[in-house]
């Protein structure tokens, strides 16, 4: 119809690119034979968005959330059938894994602290709020470094 070109249940994905400003409009009002002129000028304020997918009605697209959750599920269903096994078998694989877990955080720490000054801003604050870090969305840069590393 002419009038409601809408879909009912339909959802769009989109991922905003970048935010910015539009082209300066010119406000000019003018009042004849009074001697008012008032000039101002006025930018919008838009984000440019890229569409990435179009959903027909009766589909659902699953959220980060969502993935996430089914994750840590995933997760906790490992752990238990781990814990599961027998007594000797764990001891043998920890026996095993155990200079393994040693050397692999030092590597790790190491490569976090490079990282850390190739990330930005933004990355490095998500981090900081991952971590519990206080007062981090006042922080610059070096000092989310500190307090990340």
């Amino acid at each position: 119809t002419v009038g409601a070109p809408a879909i009912d249940g339909a959802q769009v994905g989109a991922k905003v690119i970048k935010h910015l400003k539009g082209d300066k409009v010119i406000v000019f009002k003018k009042k004849r034979r009074k001697g008012y002129r008032k000039k101002n000028g006025h930018r919008q304020a838009l984000s440019e968005i890229i569409i990435e997918s179009i959903i027909a009605s009766g589909a659902k697209k699953a959220t980060k959330a969502e993935n996430e959750g089914a994750k840590k599920v995933a997760k906790v269903k490992n752990e238990v059938a781990k814990k599961a096994t027998p007594a000797k078998a764990k001891k043998a694989a920890t026996a095993k894994e155990a200079p393994k877990a040693v050397a692999k955080p030092a590597a790790k720490k190491e490569k976090a602290t490079q990282d850390l000054s190739k990330l930005t801003v933004a990355e490095l604050r998500e981090m900081a709020k991952a971590k519990d870090v206080s007062g981090y969305s006042s922080m610059k840069k070096a000092d989310l470094i500190a307090a990340l590393s």
